[in-house]
């Protein structure tokens, strides 16, 4: 979702470039535009698109403490290297 985000709005960017920030989950450049965004109605799609990303963010953060919550209960000690990239 975030890639093709940058692919339309920042085309500028490399592939690999988009790429990366798609695999890392770095919605940086979400935040920046979404704010930019809300400054002006005409731009309302762009704000929920960017909106969708953000939820898509938190649900994976979220899940990644969960897991890492349910692990710790039943096994003591949580492998960060298997969830956590650095």
């Amino acid at each position: 979702m975030i890639e093709s985000w940058l692919e339309d709005y920042h085309p500028h960017m490399s592939p690999e470039e988009r790429r990366a920030m798609a695999e890392a989950m770095d919605v940086t450049m979400v935040e920046k535009t979404k704010e930019e965004s809300m400054k002006t109605f005409y731009e309302i799609n762009n704000v929920i698109r960017m909106s969708f990303i953000e939820m898509q963010y938190m649900k994976k953060v979220s899940w990644i403490l969960l897991c890492k919550d349910n692990f710790f209960l039943f096994f003591g000690d949580f492998p960060n290297h298997l969830f956590l990239r650095k």
